[in-house]
């Protein structure tokens, strides 16, 4: 039986490339504030606010990540109680499903 999970790896990919784009985008804008608001008002308080906001969303985000389901087996993908290999994982630590196949 020939099984499709084309749209459960681009749900992936897209999940993956948010975690790097909330995170890199973090710490070049984190950059910018600091600099702005050291420069003009000598306080980093603008960039501990920035923090606080944004770490909810990237908390968030990469739980999604860490724990998305395999299409296969439907448990996560690259962690199990304790153990994760996160973006580093090149198969299901479940089932063993390679990324991005089909079966």
């Amino acid at each position: 039986m020939e099984t499709n999970y084309d749209a459960d790896w681009q749900e992936y990919r897209r999940l993956r490339r948010l975690c790097i784009i909330v995170f890199g985008g973090f710490v070049v804008v984190a950059l910018i504030v600091a600099a702005v608001s050291n420069y003009y008002f000598q306080t980093f308080t603008p960039v501990l606010v920035l923090t606080i906001l944004w770490m909810p969303a990237y908390l968030v985000l990469g739980y999604r990540f860490v724990y998305w389901r395999c299409p296969r087996c439907n448990r996560p993908f690259s962690s199990s109680f304790g153990y994760h290999k996160g973006i580093f994982c090149r198969a299901c630590i479940h089932c063993g499903l390679r990324k991005f196949s089909n079966g």
